[in-house]
């Protein structure tokens, strides 16, 4: 959905992605992008849907005349954490998604302009916190189905849409079937918009490195460093596009678990991974990025590690390639003082050849390398040999 919507901005004349907000809203929750001028900043996904709020709060409806209130303090109780950040972004445009924005541009006769002003929202907004379900069946000629789940669905969006500088709400009428297709356009072909995506992807992972403490200038050598044996060593692992943004992530990420301790890190950096939002990448693959940013240490996978184990036979082989050339790169870095310019990767002898740039003292780089080399070798087939 997300290259779908990448697609219609590009095409649209009124609207791009600077200081810009993505609500995105499914019946079981909200995922939450902000957009400022160097990119996607974050994403974050609350457990806040129309049809959950009200499983969650349906005791208390018979209780209170005001359970529209009680439903908005519930939602500002759940969205604290984003009001400071959407203050200090000074958000301009604003773009819902989902399927309960067909519902509203129906009852606002508006179903043909995608574009929802801010004086009707508003209007729209207190118009259904004085009504019951049944009143609004009767004035929208809309189902009890979606009466139910109209003021919850207003709510959710009128809570954002006041803690920014918007006009209105754009409502491009993105669906999921769309963005399948996009996606698969764009494994077919190299075109722009995948390009753009990466991007943002990247530019929300520094987001979340930045807010965990992590080294910049450590993790963007590593990260340079991965990319560049990934590239080098293509021969020998076989692995795609894809799975290099794996490494990639994984690579910024590597550190963050020092924010919750110096002890076992490895483990840390994975439980955060694991349990963050980031748009373009499914519950499942921030499972590997995770797994991969784990054993960047000399720990090795093993079956004994639950994480590890679960893991199907095939992502098992993915995240070991990716990690044991994770780990040589955290190896070339391992004072944190990048000494070493540049990596050369040879064929000669049987072996491959790592020839390491660089005008300073590394032997303390040289003895965590080789520390590190038997389990690339054992996953990629081909024995190490230093040189530099």
């Amino acid at each position: 959905m997300y290259k779908a919507l990448r697609n219609y901005l590009n095409e649209s004349d009124h609207i791009d992605l600077t200081d810009s907000i993505i609500v995105n809203l499914s019946s079981g929750g909200v995922e939450v992008s902000m957009y400022a001028s160097d990119g996607l900043k974050f994403t974050e996904h609350l457990k806040m849907g129309p049809l959950r709020l009200r499983e969650i709060l349906y005791t208390l409806e018979t209780k209170t005349i005001s359970f529209p209130k009680v439903m908005e303090e519930y939602i500002e109780s759940k969205i604290y954490l984003l009001k400071p950040k959407m203050k200090k972004m000074q958000i301009k445009n604003f773009i819902g998604l989902g399927s309960y924005l067909n519902t509203i541009l129906e009852i606002c006769s508006l179903e043909n302009q995608a574009y929802i002003s801010k004086e009707r929202l508003e209007k729209l907004y207190l118009q259904v916190r004085e009504m019951n379900n049944n009143q609004m069946v009767d004035a929208f000629n809309i189902s009890s189905t979606d009466a139910e789940l109209l003021l919850p669905a207003i709510l959710i969006f009128h809570s954002f849409f006041i803690r920014t500088k918007a006009e209105g709400i754009y409502a491009p009428m993105i669906t999921s079937r769309q963005g399948i297709l996009y996606a698969l356009i764009d494994k077919l072909y190299d075109l722009p918009r995948k390009t753009n995506a990466e991007n943002d992807i990247i530019s929300s992972v520094w987001y979340m490195a930045e807010k965990y403490g992590v080294d910049k200038k450590h993790a963007s050598y590593v990260e340079k460093m991965s990319l560049s044996l990934f590239d080098k060593t293509w021969k020998y692992h076989r692995l795609g596009d894809q799975e290099k943004l794996y490494l990639q992530v994984a690579a910024i990420l590597h550190d963050s678990g020092n924010y919750v301790s110096l002890s076992e890190h490895g483990n840390h950096s994975s439980n955060i991974i694991r349990t963050q939002s980031i748009m373009g990448f499914s519950d499942k693959e921030l499972e590997l990025i995770a797994n991969i940013s784990k054993y960047h240490t000399t720990r090795i996978p093993t079956y004994s590690d639950r994480s590890y184990y679960v893991l199907s036979h095939h992502e098992k082989i993915l995240v070991s390639k990716l990690s044991s050339i994770l780990k040589i790169a955290e190896s070339m870095d391992i004072s944190h003082m990048q000494k070493i310019s540049d990596i050369e990767v040879l064929f000669a002898d049987d072996a491959l050849q790592l020839k390491l740039i660089t005008n300073k003292d590394i032997l303390l780089e040289k003895w965590d390398i080789m520390n590190n080399v038997e389990f690339f070798q054992e996953v990629m087939g081909i024995r190490i040999r230093l040189k530099g």
